[in-house]
């Protein structure tokens, strides 16, 4: 379901950056819902094998709302589901799901009537949208900005940022997101993790809304700060913005303080942070209404650092990797991290690790959690 102008153009069948609501029709029996465990796992009346069907199903659900998840900026989605003449209401976010028991839709339709009044004049925030990102439309000021910085000409050093955000411009929504006090603007990701539930982690290559920069400057100005005194303004125009999901029951700070201890320790081949926060009042709901403790409670963070990876796989030569594997050992070194500052690196993963250029003549390599050392195990 779309808001009304948003429905997909011609010879599109979904535009996942559009939907509002998930509707999933499963006809060929009721016995194919993924989430009614009473039935027999065999029907002599069935040509095939229920479980896998289930199964089936369910992984076709979690798929579409990943695509949801993954090309808009939300906070939950909801899906209305069917199975033949029984239905379900589905609210996804990034703890778990929440489910409704089946209902037969024949007999009580005016449970969905009531869903669907509420869900259509419902607030955006309680649909599931993040308000913290807007999308930007074609005719606004920001729009044509971003097209101008990805044609714009750059030192070699930024070319590869250029060059991947350019490439995130094609063909997809467009947004102004809220991190701290600033404004960044952001095409499609250039990673995305592949499921509903956990960190949820995107990675883009952003830049700095004219009027945030603006706003920086003259905040700079009036402490009588400037550039060469340490101003956080980064003047380049690429920066690379984090947004996840991070659990604060697990007693893991967040990642922007930890990057900042780095950089105040003057640790070598750390990302220089800009500025990270959490989003206010983006906090996951599934656990309050979980019957069971089980569920991590999530909360909606963003960090931005100065340097843009590039992707690990594109080395090019045996020499290059052995020297973005030396740099992250002196990175993580005792002498620097135990020393200097008391952090060391937690589990990284192989596609979110990065690369990054420095100077014409090398390539650093580091974007991952840290934690803190006395926590390690």
């Amino acid at each position: 379901m779309y808001l009304c102008g948003s429905k997909p153009k011609e010879n599109v069948i979904t535009d996942w950056s559009n939907v509002e609501l998930s509707i999933e029709c499963f006809v060929k029996h009721a016995q194919v819902d993924p989430f009614d465990d009473t039935d027999p796992n065999t029907d002599p009346e069935l040509e095939y094998d229920l479980a896998r069907y289930r199964s089936k199903n369910l992984n076709h659900m979690v798929s579409h709302s990943v695509l949801v998840f993954n090309q808009q900026h939300r906070t939950r989605h909801f899906t209305l589901v069917f199975f033949r003449a029984r239905a379900r209401i589905i609210l996804w976010d990034r703890s778990g799901l929440l489910i409704t028991p089946a209902f037969d839709y024949r007999k009580d339709p005016s449970i969905i009537a009531k869903f669907l009044w509420r869900f259509c004049n419902a607030s955006p925030e309680n649909r599931g949208h993040d308000t913290s990102a807007v999308r930007l439309r074609d005719i606004d000021a920001d729009y044509a900005y971003m097209d101008a910085i990805a044609k714009k000409d750059v030192p070699m050093e930024d070319e590869h940022a250029r060059s991947m955000f350019q490439a995130s411009l094609a063909g997809t929504a467009r947004w102004k997101v809220q991190v701290d006090d600033r404004e960044f603007l952001i095409g499609s990701a250039h990673y995305a993790g592949s499921d509903v539930v956990g960190r949820g982690t995107r990675g883009y290559v952003a830049v700095e809304s004219p009027a945030s920069i603006a706003k920086m400057q003259k905040i700079e100005k009036d402490a009588d700060k400037s550039e060469e005194s340490g101003s956080s303004v980064y003047r380049s125009p690429f920066v690379y913005l984090k947004d996840c999901w991070r659990a604060p029951d697990t007693g893991i700070g967040r990642e922007g303080d930890i990057l900042e201890s780095l950089n105040k320790a003057k640790v070598q081949y750390i990302p220089t942070l800009l500025c990270h926060g959490d989003i206010e009042g983006q906090e996951t709901v599934t656990q309050k209404h979980a019957p069971r403790r089980s569920f991590k409670i999530f909360q909606h963070y963003r960090m931005v650092t100065k340097e843009v990876g590039m992707p690990l796989k594109t080395f090019e030569t045996g020499y290059h990797l052995v020297g973005y594997t030396l740099q992250c050992i002196v990175g993580e070194s005792l002498n620097q991290c135990r020393y200097l500052c008391p952090l060391t690196a937690g589990t990284p993963s192989p596609s979110r690790r990065l690369q990054r250029w420095v100077y014409p003549s090398g390539y650093q390599q580091r974007k991952h959690l840290s934690l803190p050392f006395r926590n390690r195990r």
